[in-house]
């Protein structure tokens, strides 16, 4: 028995109260591809409404405060244990000269300083709480890379170039600009992540890419180069184009790749949400999950993963009478259906 055995029960439908039935089947639910078990997931849908607090005032000096360290320190790695001790000290000082100004005019700024062991449970929550938004971001890539596992194509790094560029911003701004306007032009998809190399502190771009067989025509081509770094002589397949625009190109195929071997490139790309800040890019029209009415029938296995989840069986179709879903401002939408129609489903799904 592995682990996925045991953390998941037998479902059966049968066993549901027909009042119960009815509200699971009348409400779509969010399906995804976990890559990681490969296998389709459904999950009843959580309200996307967002409370909007007042700012707290602790919360505005902790922010501050970060932004100014990690905007004179853009290189600071967030996994390495040292370097993000140092981070959290380097904020921490930045907070608490913050905070120092606010201490006469504010009850809640001089109770935390007055409290050493307070200060620090709040640096720890701030830390944690960011390492729980990087979670996510990753969660979200292999997601969305879930939904075109069938698609993705290719692995690729582009370098920065000082040469070309007088800035990584305006580099960065550009090379997603490019990306954008070919996918208009001939379909490609790119999602991906920003880094600073180890060695001389460049910047990187590393992604994964849908592209047209007839997209790169004879524009990739086999170059020699020595990588100090592996201390030997590599051959990588360059696109000319983008080596005149922007520098230096890797592109690697994935086709072929086992299941195994392809998620190990897409968590390789996804460390990026965690490393270094979590910069990722994605195309339009890259979908994470759809929203879709499942019939319990179809549900087999039901796990607990902070949320219930269920395992749908092997022919279960995603896609198949799908809404399309607009997840961030919690508006659903389906599709060719009036707007009366569209009002009417977005009142019985917020209520």
């Amino acid at each position: 028995m592995n682990s996925f055995d045991r953390y998941c029960s037998f479902f059966n439908a049968n066993d549901l109260p027909e009042e119960v039935r009815y509200e699971t089947e009348k409400k779509p639910m969010r399906v995804y591809f976990d890559l990681k078990r490969n296998q389709v997931v459904c999950h009843t849908i959580i309200s996307q409404k967002h409370r909007r607090l007042p700012p707290n005032i602790l919360n505005v000096l902790y922010n501050s405060a970060r932004d100014t360290y990690d905007g004179a320190n853009p290189r600071t790695m967030r996994t390495n244990t040292e370097s993000k001790d140092k981070r959290i000290q380097g904020i921490k000082e930045i907070l608490l000269a913050n905070m120092e100004n606010r201490r006469e005019f504010d009850e809640k700024v001089d109770a935390l300083l007055a409290d050493e062991e307070k200060l620090n449970m709040f640096m720890d929550l701030k830390n944690d709480e960011e390492a729980a938004k990087a979670h996510k971001r990753a969660k979200r890539f292999l997601r969305k890379a879930g939904m075109s596992k069938d698609k993705i194509n290719y692995f690729f790094t582009v370098t920065y170039d000082p040469e070309k560029y007088s800035s990584e911003d305006k580099w960065l701004n550009t090379l997603f600009r490019w990306f954008a306007n070919n996918v208009d032009r001939y379909g490609i998809k790119i999602m991906g992540g920003v880094e600073f190399g180890d060695e001389n502190g460049r910047m990187h771009f590393h992604g994964v890419a849908i592209i047209p067989d007839d997209f790169f025509g004879d524009d990739l081509q086999l170059v020699t180069s020595y990588s100090t770094k592996r201390r030997k002589r590599e051959e990588r397949l360059e696109s000319k184009e983008i080596r005149e625009k922007f520098g230096i190109n890797d592109w690697k195929k994935l086709t072929g790749k086992t299941p195994e071997e392809f998620v190990k490139v897409l968590h390789y790309v996804c460390d990026y949400a965690t490393k270094q800040g979590g910069v990722m890019y994605y195309s339009r029209g890259m979908k994470d999950c759809v929203l879709q009415y499942v019939n319990v029938e179809d549900l087999i296995f039901q796990f607990d993963d902070g949320e219930m989840k269920y395992i749908p069986r092997k022919d279960f179709e995603i896609g198949k009478n799908s809404l399309t879903a607009m997840l961030r401002s919690g508006h659903y939408k389906r599709m060719g259906v009036s707007e009366e129609k569209n009002e009417e489903l977005q009142f019985k799904l917020s209520s």
